[in-house]
């Protein structure tokens, strides 16, 4: 052994033994952090048990030096403090893993905050389970910290605080390089990767030091270019429908399919969804939630996969060049959108404007125009949908909206009164049904007071993740991502004899609600005055190029 290791080995022999009580509170610690990393980070990529293994170890090994490093070195004031934010973290992350699907990054944290906020009152509802146990274990490292009378003093804590955190830091800069380095952050490699190896403020660090704006605008685009979108199956394999000059794109909140036909007591939960479903050509289709409820809109005004970071009308800079909005712009359309919630919501506003829309028709266009005076985060779907009819009545030629809902956004708003099913409930799982019904019958108002020949393309945005086993109702997955219906109406007609798909690849939720945008773009452009398409950054993107960004196309199907 060389002069230097024997001076390391005896400067560390002289380091003092911990207490056990410290020893406990370092590995409640540990194994709790632990336990929420192991269920939100799951890697997006292929690995072998050894390989998960290994990664299980390790990030053990770096979440027990770095509690342990803090305990050793912050005061106990710090402490309590950071143990009484813990539940908070834990639950944010849970909520937000079961919620979209995949853990919570950084990028999502600062660039979707303000939208959390303003359901957040209602969603923390969804994690009462777990805050229980959480704060269980606040209350037992308290009393562990509190058994441990007065610190140590700082001189008597520094030099086996050095060593835990130089021990941190050697180890994550021995596994950077052997095992994953955090760089690949900004290429291929995803939260959940990274996050399976060195947990989340590494990941997070990472993503700050190697996903900026430009990287994040690269992979969207990546993406964009490189998943395949089969649609030439479906579009062989359906019929022909006819398109009027009126089309309303409606995008229904949190609409499950499990919900068509669905009965309380022998009562029609959606009674007008289930009427337009019987009279449209119809399917089953996988909508991923992914970083948001923007996403299904994003879809269906572009024709492109979303982006997996953030939502992508939060990304400075993105290209919407060739977007269906102009693509019926150019064929002579006025183009509206209307959404009962603020336009600064996802950015729609700041996105929509660029697409580029005739109209914006936002929370503050609602207001400011007095058709509501709600104070309410979402004007009702009711006065929206109201407010949209009449637009396409009064529209002289060619038309089209997207309308957006939102009362059956948890947490449920409904005006007094409403409530048919479960008038004395109050848990979501219960309120969903009233909430679903309400929207449903201002559904039903709103297509009956369409002209005759309007196209109706009505579609969830992802389903709601509302279970209630106590009514028999339980969401219809295929590989663990949520089905919605999606329907293409025309008023005044019954389009369902005409549909040829049958119900093993219409209903079987096979297809993907980007495969069912990309129909529908195809029949409405097919049916008018065809322009010179001017050649965006992402247009006529249908099959994935060979080799580029493989992983991104492995990583996530739709």
């Amino acid at each position: 052994m060389s002069g230097g290791h024997k001076r390391a080995v005896a400067w560390l022999g002289r380091l003092p033994r911990p207490p056990t009580w410290a020893v406990l509170l370092a590995l409640i610690w540990t194994l709790e952090i632990y336990f929420v990393q192991e269920i939100t980070l799951i890697p997006g990529h292929w690995q072998s048990l050894f390989g998960a293994a290994i990664y299980k170890i390790v990030r053990l090994g770096i979440d027990l030096l770095a509690c342990a490093a803090l305990l050793c070195a912050l005061p106990r004031a710090a402490l309590v403090a950071l143990f009484a934010i813990n539940p908070l973290f834990y639950g944010a992350v849970i909520l937000y893993n079961d919620y979209y699907q995949q853990p919570l990054s950084i990028h999502a944290i600062l660039e979707t905050s303000g939208e959390g906020v303003q359901v957040s009152n209602a969603v923390w509802g969804l994690v009462d389970a777990w805050m229980a146990v959480f704060l269980v274990t606040f209350a037992i490292k308290l009393g562990l910290l509190v058994r441990g009378g007065a610190r140590a003093p700082w001189a008597a804590r520094r030099r086996p605080a050095a060593a835990l955190f130089a021990g941190y830091v050697g180890l994550v800069a021995v596994v950077n390089p052997l095992l994953q380095p955090l760089s690949k952050i900004g290429t291929w490699d995803s939260v959940g990767g990274l996050g399976a190896i060195y947990g989340y403020s590494l990941t997070w660090l990472a993503e700050l030091a190697y996903l900026d704006v430009d990287a994040l605008r690269d992979r969207a685009l990546a993406r964009a270019r490189a998943l395949p979108v089969d649609v030439d199956r479906l579009d062989a394999a359906e019929a022909s429908f006819p398109v009027g000059e009126r089309i309303v794109f409606l995008q229904v909140e949190s609409l499950d399919l499990a919900l068509v036909d669905f009965t309380i007591d022998g009562r029609e939960v959606t009674p007008n969804l289930n009427r337009l479903w019987r009279g449209s050509v119809r399917y089953a289709v996988q909508a991923p939630k992914g970083t948001g409820s923007s996403d299904a809109d994003f879809r269906a005004l572009t024709g492109l996969p979303p982006s997996t970071d953030v939502p992508t009308y939060k990304i400075p800079g993105y290209p919407y060049t060739g977007s269906f909005v102009e693509r019926l712009a150019r064929r002579g359309f006025e183009v509206l959108a209307v959404h009962g919630v603020t336009g600064e919501f996802f950015n729609r506003r700041r996105a929509y404007e660029r697409m580029p829309f005739s109209e914006l028709v936002f929370r503050e266009e609602l207001l400011a125009r007095e058709i509501s005076a709600s104070e309410s985060w979402a004007i009702d779907d009711g006065v929206v949908l109201d407010y949209a009819a009449a637009r396409l009545r009064a529209a002289g030629g060619r038309h089209f909206e997207i309308v957006i809902t939102a009362t059956s956004h948890i947490p449920f708003p409904l005006p007094p009164g409403e409530k048919v099913f479960f008038p004395d409930e109050a848990a979501d799982r219960f309120a969903y049904f009233d909430s679903v019904h309400y929207v449903d019958a201002a559904i039903g108002r709103f297509v009956d007071a369409l002209p005759p020949g309007t196209t109706v393309v009505l579609y969830g945005d992802h389903i709601s993740k509302m279970e209630n086993p106590e009514v028999g109702y339980s969401q219809r997955l295929r590989e663990g991502e949520g089905c919605v219906p999606f329907l293409i109406h025309m008023t005044g007609r019954d389009l369902r004899g005409l549909q040829r798909t049958g119900d093993d690849l219409a209903l079987s939720c096979e297809l993907s609600s980007l495969q069912a945008f990309r129909l529908v773009h195809r029949r409405i452009e097919a049916s008018f005055t065809e322009a010179p398409e001017e050649p965006g950054p992402l247009a006529g993107r249908t099959t994935p190029r060979p080799a580029e960004s493989a992983a991104l196309v492995a990583r996530d199907a739709y």
